[in-house]
């Protein structure tokens, strides 16, 4: 007997479009077309454009790859900055917690991140760029 074929709830075809919306929207802030961006993930430029419109889910690999690659957080991969900021802050925070005090927009997370995984030469760059483009008021931190 052939199986009946899965039909999706109203709240999961909106959960699945919101993930579409959300990936679209960092394709476009990176500067990538769907194919380029499909290529982070391993996925074909239709399979890209599917995941954009909320017809496919995109799958766990799709999600580590495309996040790792961009430098950025699954959390805001996936979802709104501001939304993916607001559950962090949801969660409990101290020794021991998943969640950091931290309030970072998620480009600055991404410059962090980016820094972070440079080689020296790039970070004594970044570094001296940074004190230079500071503003002449109050000193925060020598670099």
């Amino acid at each position: 007997m052939p199986r009946k074929a899965k039909t999706n709830s109203e709240q999961d075809v909106l959960v699945m479009r919101g993930i579409g919306t959300r990936i679209k929207s960092l394709r476009e802030q990176f500067g990538l077309n769907p194919k380029e961006f499909g290529l982070l993930g391993g996925v074909s430029q239709a399979q890209q454009y599917r995941i954009e419109i909320g017809e496919r889910v995109p799958d766990v690999i799709y999600v580590v790859k495309v996040a790792a690659r961009l430098g950025i957080s699954i959390d805001d991969l996936l979802i709104l900055g501001q939304q993916a900021a607001n559950l962090r802050n949801a969660l409990p925070i101290g020794k021991g917690s998943v969640a950091s005090e931290s309030t970072l927009a998620p480009d600055e997370e991404i410059l962090i991140d980016n820094y972070r995984h440079s080689p020296p030469e790039v970070q004594a760059a970044l570094k001296a760029a940074s004190s230079a483009g500071r503003n002449t008021g109050k000193k925060r931190g020598v670099a």
